[in-house]
């Protein structure tokens, strides 16, 4: 596994403490499931490392830093706020100069699909045939169905798997799912923010540049067929009919 982190510094006084060494970029790594912790120092805006598989999994938080590496003596950036307008401060080696709000990512090994970390799929025998719902757990959005619909589902799902019928389930099952998980955890972010689906979901969104969870007047419309890569478009019959295919 290999991750990648771009660093981005508008302040020009804090750019010139990285230029003449005085200052460089750090990253913290920490993943609590398999108690792993590092810190990459680089004087690069780009650092890539891998990772020995195993080493991250679940909840992995990336916090970056700009950190000193040698004392500043009255030291002063036009950048600061105006409170400290006309002030100068002396550094210790070592101190954090500037951070940004840590990111998590859920990284789940087993299942690398766009939707395996955050649908599931789980049977109630006291809902009728012919209807689902969702139901937000810590671990997963679970799709609920009938034993006779679940069993169907699975066959549907194993033919139609990486075919073109396989779009009807993208667009009268996980679509209207997914979009209902969008406006449950823009409404509701709190409650549902420790959750294990919610980074994986607010990662998605970010990949597809979309607004994240908790983020008011989006078009969740959209961004849930954002997600899927626009499914209906890929319908056999609307293919068909781009092609002029009887």
């Amino acid at each position: 596994m290999e991750v990648n982190a771009l660093f981005e510094l508008s302040d020009p006084d804090l750019q010139k403490l990285i230029t003449r060494g005085a200052a460089h970029y750090a990253l913290v790594i920490k993943a609590s499931r398999t108690h792993y912790r590092d810190l990459i120092e680089t004087s690069e805006k780009h650092i890539s490392k891998q990772f020995v598989q195993g080493e991250l999994s679940g909840r992995v938080e990336f916090a970056p830093f700009l950190v000193c590496t040698q004392e500043l003596s009255a030291f002063s950036a036009d950048g600061w706020h105006d409170d400290f307008d006309g002030l100068s401060f002396d550094i210790p080696n070592g101190a954090v100069l500037a951070e940004d709000i840590p990111k998590d990512y859920w990284i789940d090994t087993a299942d690398e699909t766009p939707l395996g970390s955050i649908f599931g799929h789980k049977t109630n025998t006291d809902l009728p045939d012919g209807s689902w719902k969702c139901e937000l757990s810590r671990e997963r959005v679970w799709i609920v169905m009938s034993k006779f619909d679940t069993d169907r589902y699975h066959a549907a799902r194993n033919t139609a798997n990486n075919q073109p019928d396989g779009q009807y389930l993208m667009n009268g099952l996980y679509l209207p799912a997914l979009l209902t998980v969008l406006y449950e955890a823009d409404q509701n972010q709190d409650e549902y923010r420790d959750y294990r689906w919610f980074a994986s979901l607010d990662q998605r969104l970010e990949a597809v540049g979309c607004k994240p969870l908790g983020s008011t007047n989006c078009n969740r419309l959209v961004d849930a067929q954002k997600v899927l890569d626009f499914p209906f478009s890929k319908m056999p019959m609307i293919a068909r009919a781009d092609t002029n295919e009887p």
